[in-house]
């Protein structure tokens, strides 16, 4: 109604399930080479509607670094690279999209789907509520956690120093008060799963709380 474009950040969903840029009327979607696609960080991926080009078009071709006009210029053959660029990055890149075509996209996508059951279903029998509460409402390659009784913080650092495994914290308003496991990409497996919960179990327990570690690994095991 306002004309005001759709901007998605799709981070943590490329790769991990259907983003359909045409069917939703996105207009910029902006991603990056880590999480799903299996390579490091460091490479953006972007596309962009045909509305906004029309609004770039009107703004004109002011900056360099992130003007999309020399990107275009250069896929169609006019241009050059704007800068010069990580080669491994992109070998990279190129290998984490390989392995997704070859396991096949809709195959990745149940992958993850699964993950995210089997994840809620171990936080649940820790003790730990997931956020948000809804299943609806979470994203298949995170689950995001709350604990009670002891700092997330403390956890994340027993998980770490102890056992070798790191746990997320938040920024914002959930800055302390989450704690979040990653599944995405390679690690949306079951014995990554199991080795997450299990250090985050023995964390628990080292804090005094009860966790039981066996039920949170037969859960990965029976949901996914």
């Amino acid at each position: 109604h306002f004309g005001a474009l759709l901007v998605v950040d799709a981070v943590s969903s490329i790769g991990s399930m259907p983003v359909k840029f045409d069917e939703w009327g996105v207009d910029v979607m902006i991603g990056g080479s880590q999480k799903a696609l299996n390579a490091p960080a460091g490479l953006t991926i972007f596309a962009l509607s045909e509305r906004a080009w029309d609004r770039f078009r009107k703004v004109g071709r002011g900056g360099f670094y992130l003007n999309p006009f020399l990107w275009r210029d250069m896929l169609d053959g006019r241009g050059v690279f704007p800068y010069t660029f990580s080669d491994v990055l992109l070998y990279a890149l190129d290998e984490g999209l390989r392995m997704l075509y070859e396991e096949g996209l809709d195959s990745v996508y149940a992958r993850h789907e699964a993950a995210r059951r089997a994840a809620r279903a171990a936080a649940e029998a820790l003790g730990l509520e997931p956020y948000p509460s809804s299943l609806d409402c979470t994203c298949p390659s995170v689950t995001a956690l709350t604990v009670k009784g002891v700092k997330p913080a403390e956890v994340r650092r027993i998980a770490w120093e102890k056992y070798g495994v790191m746990v997320a914290g938040s920024w914002g308003k959930l800055e302390g008060e989450v704690l979040r496991v990653g599944h995405m990409g390679v690690q949306a497996s079951p014995a990554h799963l199991a080795v997450a919960f299990t250090a985050l179990g023995m964390a628990l327990r080292d804090l005094g709380l009860k966790a039981d570690v066996g039920a949170a690994v037969e859960a990965i095991t029976k949901n996914f």
